[in-house]
């Protein structure tokens, strides 16, 4: 873009202006967990604010967050007009929350469209691509060797950028209500299919051959076929168990609430953990099994119990995880005790107000 050439740049007596880029900020996760940081950076006035709005849907808390704003641009569908449409607006800063779950935000960041870009975990891999400065992540979301894994630069910021609501408890049921019996353990997994890696497999039905009285809950896929070619896979890798496991249709919000809520333990994937996920389980005192992996996209719901200080429900191993779950799952007392310590410990990263500030820090420094 003309402005990112420093020898036209010229002095200016505005605030920077920040760009930041989605097709999801709305009531999705990107969203949920953004909005309560673009709101404070406007409390700021640190920054003229543009929200920069991929296409996509816009509802109610979309049109909250153009409302703090200084400008929105609506991006049209061509790459170049797109590209023209940011250029026009002459940023000094350009973050996008995700790149990679939809392809026009992906083509977009090739090109230099502000002197300085970067972009966060909304999506936790990295984007591969040189014309980004950095990748904002949380220091306790990275191994040591995390530096390796991003071809922008990263950078550990202290808190994780986002701000969390805790969602109203729901209304209390019985595992009955999901068609659960009252005498079986829960082991409930409510992430999207395309997290369960092949790999997972083993883990899930160790679980259950050690606790008789366990049962696997999962959630179909929005796409059926997702769902099927599991529900096919599992029956072959755990024939044994594989009546044990139990698949409910696509929830509501309020009723997926309340299936974390019966939930004995939520179980986290291996390979790509669930981030709204373990927060909205941590904030109904939810138990949480999971293990750090090698990357960021693994390490999640390791990284919120480190900052919240519970560090006895990160397994070490494939064993270590199974005795957890199965310890917790069976132990009626010591889920209980769990709980409570979740909910008071999860206050730490609910509604606060650091994570933009450090986000302002990092962009004026």
């Amino acid at each position: 873009a003309p402005n990112c050439q420093l020898e036209r740049r010229k002095p200016s007596r505005r605030r920077p202006r920040l760009g930041i880029c989605s097709k999801y900020l709305n009531r999705h996760t990107i969203g949920l967990l953004f909005e309560g940081v673009i709101k404070q950076l406007a409390e700021r006035r640190d920054f003229e604010l543009v929200i920069i709005r991929v296409p996509g849907r816009e509802d109610e808390l979309s049109a909250r967050i153009d409302a703090v704003a200084d400008a929105v641009i609506r991006l049209p569908v061509g790459l170049v007009q797109a590209q023209n449409a940011i250029a026009e607006a002459d940023l000094d800063f350009l973050l996008y929350t995700d790149i990679g779950l939809e392809p026009l935000s992906y083509f977009l960041a090739f090109a230099r469209l502000a002197p300085i870009q970067y972009v966060t975990w909304g999506h936790p891999v990295t984007s591969g691509l040189d014309s980004l400065d950095g990748y904002l992540s949380a220091d306790a979301f990275e191994p040591e060797d995390g530096d390796k894994h991003y071809s922008e630069g990263l950078v550990r910021m202290r808190n994780i950028l986002m701000h969390y609501r805790p969602p109203a408890s729901p209304n209390l049921v019985s595992k009955e209500e999901f068609g659960l019996s009252a005498g079986e353990t829960a082991y409930v997994c409510p992430q999207n299919v395309f997290k369960l890696h092949p790999d997972y497999d083993a883990w899930l039905a160790d679980v259950l051959r050690a606790d008789p009285t366990g049962r696997l809950v999962l959630i179909e896929a929005t796409f059926s076929g997702w769902s099927e070619r599991l529900r096919a896979r599992l029956e072959q890798s755990m024939p044994d168990v594989w009546k044990r496991v139990t698949f409910l249709p696509h929830l509501p919000t309020q009723r997926y609430f309340q299936l974390l809520t019966v939930a004995d333990v939520v179980l986290d994937p291996i390979h790509f953990g669930g981030g709204l996920t373990t927060f909205h389980s941590l904030s109904f005192g939810t138990p949480v099994i999971t293990i750090s992996g090698d990357f960021q996209r693994s390490r999640f719901a390791s990284g919120v119990y480190q900052l919240i200080g519970v560090r006895d429900l990160i397994a070490r191993d494939k064993a270590g995880y199974v005795d957890l779950a199965v310890g917790v799952g069976q132990d009626v007392s010591r889920r209980a005790a769990l709980s409570k310590r979740i909910q008071l410990a999860a206050c730490k990263i609910q509604q606060r107000a650091e994570p933009a500030d450090e986000l302002a820090e990092i962009l004026l420094a």
